[in-house]
C-alpha cells in the first residue's frame, strides 16, 4: 500500500497525526498531487485550521478544475471562516462540474440562508432533496428557509416529512414547534417542544421555547420550571432571564422578575427589550427613578422601541412633566394600531381654517373618554367645530353635555360627516399644552341623565348632586342581619344607613390585572354596620362573585344597565362609589360624585405619585398601596375612613 492510500486509511479511522504525516509526505515527494493537497485541506479543516486548508484546497482546483469534491471542501473552509460570499462561490463550481452534486446544493443553500437569500436556498434544498429525497437534514433546514420567509403552512409540511423520515428528530419537532407558534396553535407547539426534550432532554433550546410557549397561553407558572432548566444549563444565556423575570413578573412575583431581569441586563448591556420589561417591573413596584433610568437605557438602546419610549413618558406624567409626557404619550401610535381616519391631523395651534370642523375621536377605554372629554369645550373657544365621536356605551351619558357645549356627536361605527382635520381624544392634552395647573376641573360635567330636566350649569348640575336620593332603579331592597328590609332614610337623619356602589375590577382579562382587588379582601368593609353595598360594575370574575353571594349586606342589581346613563343614575343615588381604577371611578368624578379609589402600588399615571388628591377629580379621594399587592392595608384605610365619615 502506497503512502497516500495509506494515510488515507488512517484519516478515514480518525488517526489524524498518522495521516498528516502520511500526506506530508506524499508532497514532499510530489508537490503538486492534487490528491494529496486535497486530503491535507481536509485534514486541516476538521483540525480547525481553516487558513492552512484554503490555501492547499485552492491550490487543488488550481491544479485540477473541474474537481468538484475539492471545490466543495474549499466552501466548507471559506464558511468555517466567515468567508460566506467566497463559500457560496466554491459551492457554485461544485456544482458548475457535477450538476447532481446534492452535498454541493445542502452546502449552497444553507450558505444562502445565513447570506439570508432564503428563496434561492429553498430552490438549493428542493433540488438536493430531488437529488436525495431520504435526507431529514435537508427537509429541516428548507423548512427553516419556509420559516423565515413566513410560509409557515409549508414549513410545517417540510418538517413533518423530516420527522416521517427521521422519528425523533429533534431539531425538527422543536422547528416544528416554533412554525406552529407562528400560526397560532400554541397547544400543538407544546407537544412538538416536549417531543424535542424527549428526543435529546438536555435540549436547552426546546426547553427555552417551551416555557416562552407558556407564556404566550398565558400560563406562567407552567413557563418557570423549563426556563429555570434553561438558565441552569446556560446560565449566560440572557434571553431565558429575561423570558424567566417576565413569566415571575405574571405571577407577580415581583422580586423574583427583577433579579431575573436584572441578570438579563447584566448579561447583555445591549438588551433593549430587558431594560424595557425591568422598566415596567419596577414602575408596578413605585420605584419611579429606577424605571425611569430603565427606559431611558431601553431608548437609547434602541430608538424605535416604541413601548420604552411610550412607558418613559408615563414616568413623566406620573411625575407631573405633562409636556415631556404627553409628547412621549404620542409613541401609543407605534404600540397599539392607529385610527384610520381620512382627514389631515391636528396636534394643537392654528385650525386650518377658521370654523374647521374638527373631529375628536375615541381612542382608548371608557374611562379614558370620559376623563379626557373635558377638553372639548376649550377646542369650540378656538373656533372649531366639533364633531365628537365616542363608544355606543357613552353616548346617551354625554348627549347632553355635548348639546350643551354645542358640539356634535357621534357613535363609533356611524357615518362621519365631512371633517377638516381630527385629533384622538388622548392627544387633546398635548395639542392644548396641558399642565398640571391648566388641567380643566370644572367639574361636574357629566349628569346621571335623570336629573338633567332643568340643568344647564355646572353649579346647577353640583345642587343636584346634593339632593335626597332614593333607592337605586332595578335594585333589590337588601336585607338587613335581622332580615328586616334595609330603611332609606333622608340624608338628614343621622342614623340612616350609606348606601356605597363598588367595583372590585374592570373588564375581566386573562393577563394578571394589577388594579383588581379580590372581592373576598372587601369583607371588613361589607361587615360594618349601617352600610348597604351595590355592585356597579357588569362584569365580575366567578370567584368575586362567589365571595360577594355570602354577604346581605350587598345587593346586585335585578337588570343589568343599558349603558353609563343607567350607572349614573345608579351613582347619583348613592352615597359614595369605592372602586378600583376603572371606568366607574372617571364616571363618578365627571359627575362630581365622591369617589374614593384604591390604586395598586404603581398606578395609572393619571392618578400621580403620592397624595390622597387628584388635579382631575376635585371629588376623588385616593387610597395607595404602601407594598405592590397589599390590598389589605389599603381595605384598613378605607374601613377606618368610612367609621370618621359615617359614624
Amino acid at each position: 500500500m502506497d503512502v497516500l492510500r495509506e494515510a488515507y486509511s488512517a484519516h478515514q479511522n480518525g488517526r489524524f497525526a498518522d495521516a498528516e504525516r502520511g500526506y506530508l509526505a506524499a508532497l514532499q515527494r510530489v508537490p503538486d498531487d492534487v490528491d494529496a493537497l486535497h486530503l491535507l485541506g481536509v485534514l486541516r479543516h476538521q483540525q480547525g485550521r481553516n487558513d492552512e486548508a484554503v490555501v492547499l484546497l485552492r491550490r487543488a482546483v488550481e491544479l485540477r478544475p473541474r474537481f468538484g469534491g475539492a471545490h466543495l471542501n474549499l466552501g466548507n473552509a471559506w464558511k468555517a471562516l466567515r468567508q460566506f460570499e467566497k463559500a457560496q462561490a466554491s459551492y457554485r463550481a461544485a456544482i458548475a462540474v457535477q450538476p447532481e452534486f446534492a452535498h454541493a446544493h445542502f452546502n449552497l443553500a444553507n450558505t444562502l440562508v445565513t447570506l439570508d437569500k432564503h428563496e434561492e436556498a429553498i430552490d438549493h434544498f428542493e433540488q438536493a432533496l430531488h437529488l436525495q429525497p431520504n435526507n431529514p437534514a435537508a427537509l429541516n433546514n428548507l423548512g427553516n428557509a419556509l420559516m423565515a420567509l413566513k410560509r409557515h403552512e409549508a414549513a410545517v409540511g417540510a418538517f413533518h416529512k423530516a420527522l416521517k423520515l427521521q422519528a425523533g428528530h429533534a431539531g425538527a419537532h422543536n422547528n416544528l414547534g416554533l412554525a406552529l407558534n407562528a400560526l397560532g396553535r400554541h397547544e400543538e407547539a407544546l407537544e412538538q417542544f416536549r417531543a424535542a426534550i424527549a428526543s435529546e432532554p438536555n435540549f436547552t433550546l426546546a426547553h427555552f421555547n417551551l416555557g416562552t410557549t407558556f407564556d404566550k397561553l398565558n400560563r406562567a407558572p407552567e413557563a418557570i420550571a423549563p426556563l429555570e432548566a434553561v438558565t441552569r444549563a446556560q446560565p449566560a444565556f440572557a434571553p431565558a432571564h429575561y423570558a424567566l423575570g417576565n413569566a415571575y413578573a405574571a405571577c407577580a412575583d415581583l422580586a423574583r422578575a427583577i433579579a431575573y431581569l436584572e441578570k438579563a441586563v447584566e448579561l447583555d448591556p445591549t438588551f433593549a427589550l430587558a431594560w424595557q420589561d425591568l422598566g415596567t417591573v419596577l414602575y408596578e413596584l413605585g420605584q419611579l427613578p429606577r424605571a425611569a433610568e430603565a427606559f431611558e437605557t431601553a431608548t437609547r438602546l434602541r430608538p424605535d422601541l416604541a413601548l420604552a419610549q411610550y412607558n418613559r413618558g408615563l414616568v413623566a406624567l406620573m411625575n407631573g412633566d405633562f409636556a415631556r409626557g404627553f409628547e412621549a404619550y404620542e409613541w401609543r401610535w407605534n404600540v397599539w394600531p392607529r385610527p384610520q381616519v381620512s382627514a389631515p391631523a391636528w396636534r394643537g395651534g392654528p385650525l386650518p381654517a377658521p370654523g374647521a370642523r374638527l373631529l375628536v375621536h375615541a381612542e382608548q377605554g371608557l374611562g379614558d373618554t370620559l376623563q379626557f372629554i373635558r377638553y372639548v369645550p376649550q377646542l369650540t373657544k378656538l373656533g372649531a367645530q366639533v364633531v365628537l365621536e365616542v363608544q355606543a356605551p357613552l353616548a346617551r351619558l354625554i348627549a347632553p353635555a355635548a348639546k350643551t357645549w354645542g358640539v356634535g356627536l357621534l357613535t363609533r361605527g356611524e357615518p362621519r360627516p365631512a371633517i377638516d382635520c381630527e385629533c384622538p381624544l388622548l392627544s387633546l392634552p398635548l395639542a392644548l399644552q396641558t399642565t398640571t395647573a391648566s388641567i380643566p376641573a370644572d367639574v361636574p360635567y357629566l349628569a346621571a341623565p335623570g336629573s338633567l330636566s332643568s340643568l344647564d350649569t355646572a353649579d346647577e348640575l353640583r345642587r343636584a348632586d346634593a339632593a335626597p336620593s332614593t333607592v337605586p332603579a332595578g335594585y333589590s331592597p337588601v336585607a338587613t342581619p335581622s332580615g328586616s328590609p334595609a330603611a332609606f332614610a333622608p340624608p338628614d337623619q343621622p342614623n340612616r344607613r350609606r348606601r356605597i356602589g363598588f367595583a372590585v375590577s374592570g373588564a375581566i382579562r386573562e393577563r394578571r390585572e394589577t388594579r383588581a382587588i379580590p372581592a373576598s379582601a372587601l369583607a371588613p368593609l361589607f361587615e360594618m354596620e349601617g352600610i348597604d353595598w351595590v355592585v356597579l360594575q357588569t362584569e365580575m370574575r366567578a370567584e368575586d362573585r362567589e365571595a360577594l353571594s355570602g354577604f346581605d349586606s350587598v345587593s346586585t342589581p335585578a337588570a343589568p344597565p343599558r349603558d353609563f346613563a343607567d350607572t349614573a343614575d345608579t351613582i347619583a343615588q348613592l352615597d359614595l362609589v369605592l372602586t378600583v381604577d376603572t371606568s366607574l371611578a372617571h364616571l363618578a368624578g365627571a359627575m362630581g360624585h365622591p369617589v374614593w379609589i384604591m390604586l395598586p402600588r404603581g398606578p395609572d399615571w393619571r392618578w400621580g405619585a403620592e397624595g390622597p388628591a387628584t388635579p382631575w377629580y376635585p371629588s376623588a379621594r385616593l387610597f395607595r398601596q404602601t407594598k405592590a399587592g397589599d390590598w389589605a392595608s389599603v381595605v384598613a384605610e378605607v374601613g377606618a375612613a368610612l367609621r370618621q365619615a359615617y359614624t
